[in-house]
């Protein structure tokens, strides 16, 4: 009898945990983002726990259910949130089949992927340990208006797009009604992408027009079987202004307007900025990709976009062509890029840049500049040169206490006369904040629960570091802080030492500022 009871009681809470799993309000997406596939979930958790992005378009989603599982179930306990970038590659790239076979193939995919992450999941209910964090947003194709959707039985892309888009959407509400799809993905979203029309058809090198495509999809599909509308606005080698991200925007809304699905959302599920790549698409350096990535989370922020998913959280060898496409924000786990670096800077100091965005100047080749709401809801600068000369100039700023930020966190106090403040101007973006030098600094390096500096290696300053090493799985934990353990736990998961167990002696000055450094991504 006991035992009966027990069950029952086991039964009736595991019914009450997932119900109330079935009612979670969807999450509101996060501006900053990040493009990887599965696997690097993973292999890059700390350094995206690091960097503060938790919202994750997945590429590679169907190929290794296992791999998927340990992806799902890591961000769950990471609290990171997943946007699973669905796609069938047995009809991609010239590869087809029979148009039926193909869109019952495709609904099965579509609805044994949300049944087991999303709302209900399987998986959620095999593992019981685990809070859990249902899927429900879902990246419906990538780039189909070329290659990456092939043409079956004489269907245009845009028709066999439709159908594809509406079988998805069919399926994926009857089990979540709520769950929002993100819909077009297209190759392109600028006035004049890689020098073609958007709104052209170019048969030889089998691409559709990236408003075209959108628009004939609509017109055969609707609006109902979407909630937003993604683009890869790509403008490398040059910048974001030069190559009219603004003016890609405004496309998609004067066809928003016209096809009356202006209430939906815009994404860049696919952009970024790549130190090698082909035909010599590349930027100039390490800087130049860094500054070009800062300017676009600004101006597509302060223009209205929902999120932006850079391209890529590594480095990639692309199949097709073997070519080796340099977009990566990490050369590898730990080794962060100045891409990487300046998002973090930009994410503590502005958290949500799409709040109350005001567009300050717009000058092309020359000065940019917005006023977004910082961490605390006040008032920031954010200005750069998008020429190639510094420029001078001025501004009005409200308050008393002024720092200047740079792109990658370096911070100094800055004096205003009359209200105003002389800044020298250049393609790296700089940061006018209203708070003290030293409030600055902890917000850059700890967050936002400090508002002064700890003693660099005194006993704040460890808890600190014990609290970054508690997110890299515990390094530091069953050791007491300031022990001879507890450094040596402390340097092997910071990677303070290298390879042959080499480095500075624990505990001493270059020690605490090499931690520091690894630790907390800023200069001591």
């Amino acid at each position: 009898m006991a035992r009966a009871t027990r069950c029952l009681w086991v039964a009736c809470v595991s019914f009450l945990f997932f119900s109330a799993c079935s009612g979670q309000e969807r999450p509101e997406p996060e501006f900053y983002g990040m493009y990887l596939w599965t696997g690097d979930v993973q292999k890059y958790a700390d350094d995206l726990a690091q960097l503060g992005v938790k919202w994750l378009n997945v590429g590679g989603w169907e190929r290794n259910p296992s791999e998927t599982d340990a992806a799902v179930l890591e961000s769950a306990r990471r609290g990171f949130h997943l946007v699973p970038r669905l796609f069938m590659a047995e009809i991609s790239h010239d590869r087809t089949m029979p148009l039926n076979e193909a869109l019952t193939k495709w609904r099965a995919l579509v609805a044994g992927q949300v049944e087991r992450y999303g709302q209900d999941g399987a998986l959620w209910k095999e593992h019981p340990e685990v809070k859990p964090q249902p899927i429900r947003y879902w990246c419906i194709w990538n780039e189909p208006n070329i290659e990456f959707l092939s043409r079956l039985e004489g269907l245009e892309r845009p028709v066999l797009y439709a159908k594809i888009l509406l079988a998805a959407s069919e399926e994926i509400r009857r089990r979540d009604p709520k769950a929002y799809l993100i819909a077009f993905n297209t190759a392109g979203g600028t006035p004049r992408t890689g020098g073609l029309n958007p709104d052209g058809m170019y048969e030889r090198i089998r691409y559709v027009g990236w408003r075209k495509f959108i628009r004939d999809t609509v017109e055969s599909a609707g609006t109902a079987c979407f909630d937003g509308v993604a683009t890869h606005p790509y403008t490398q080698p040059r910048s974001p202004e030069e190559g009219d991200v603004i003016g890609g925007l405004r496309m998609v809304r004067e066809l928003a307007a016209e096809q009356k699905f202006a209430d939906k959302g815009i994404w860049f599920t696919e952009v970024g900025f790549a130190l090698e790549y082909p035909r010599n698409l590349n930027v100039r350096d390490e800087r130049q990709q860094a500054c070009f990535m800062t300017r676009l989370w600004a101006i597509a922020a302060a223009h209205g976009v929902v999120h932006i998913d850079p391209m890529f959280i590594e480095d990639i060898i692309y199949g097709p062509d073997n070519s080796r496409r340099s977009f990566g924000f990490f050369v590898k786990p730990g080794q962060w890029r100045q891409q990487a670096q300046a998002t973090r800077v930009m994410s503590r100091l502005v958290p949500d840049p799409r709040k109350s965005p005001v567009i300050v100047s717009e000058e092309p080749s020359a000065v940019w500049a917005y006023r977004f709401l910082d961490w605390k809801g006040r008032e920031l600068l954010m200005a750069w040169s998008a020429g190639e000369t510094e420029l001078v100039r001025e501004f009005p700023v409200k308050g008393t206490v002024h720092t200047l930020v740079s792109m990658l966190g370096n911070a100094s106090s800055l004096r205003t006369v009359d209200g105003r403040v002389t800044l020298t101007l250049c393609e790296a973006p700089v940061y006018v904040v209203q708070a003290g030098l030293e409030e600055t600094k902890a917000l850059i390096a700890f967050g936002s629960h400090r508002t002064t500096m700890p003693v660099l290696g005194g006993r704040e300053w460890m808890a600190e570091v014990e609290k970054v090493c508690r997110v890299r799985e515990g390094a530091g934990a069953g050791s007491d802080i300031r022990s001879a353990g507890w450094m040596a736990a402390v340097s092997r998961k910071l990677g303070v030492l290298d390879s042959q167990g080499h480095g500075p002696t624990p505990g001493s000055d270059e020690w605490v500022r090499a931690v520091h450094r690894k630790a907390f991504r800023a200069e001591p």
